[in-house]
């Protein structure tokens, strides 16, 4: 779905407003992504087919994981993992689900991350998901 047409100060009010799970799938415009995730105040955050590649999307990412959302899933995501990977495991988010592409893509790297940062390992399936949960 194309959101261009609904302005962003709307888009951001109504996303702040939902409490158990956000879901965003293909979005476009991608450039909207980083404001959206600013808004989030949900439980759990699911991306789906999306690109995150610049710096901007994946650090909002990581700043929604740190200090408003609890679980992500991302499902077919392509992200800068490098700033992903500079979320240190710390504040609100206790679970992270990588499926699909984005788990072959940085599975490798991620386990080490969950090493490094403390976290396990819940399920990894060596194909399809990895489940990784702060201890």
């Amino acid at each position: 779905m194309d959101i261009s047409d609904i302005p962003s100060d709307q888009m951001d009010k109504l996303v702040s407003l939902v409490t158990e799970r956000v879901i965003i799938d293909n979005m476009t415009p991608v450039s909207r992504v980083s404001s959206i995730l600013a808004s989030v105040q949900c439980t759990e955050l699911v991306l789906y087919d999306m690109i995150l590649m610049s710096e901007e999307n994946t650090r909002a990412l990581v700043t929604a994981m740190r200090d408003r959302v609890q679980t992500v899933v991302l499902y077919a995501v392509t992200l800068d993992i490098e700033e992903l990977t500079q979320y240190d495991g710390q504040g609100r988010c206790r679970g992270l689900q990588v499926w699909s592409e984005t788990r072959e893509r940085y599975g490798d790297r991620l386990r080490e991350w969950t090493a490094d940062k403390g976290w396990r390992v819940t399920l990894d399936d060596g194909v399809s998901w990895l489940l990784m949960e702060r201890k």
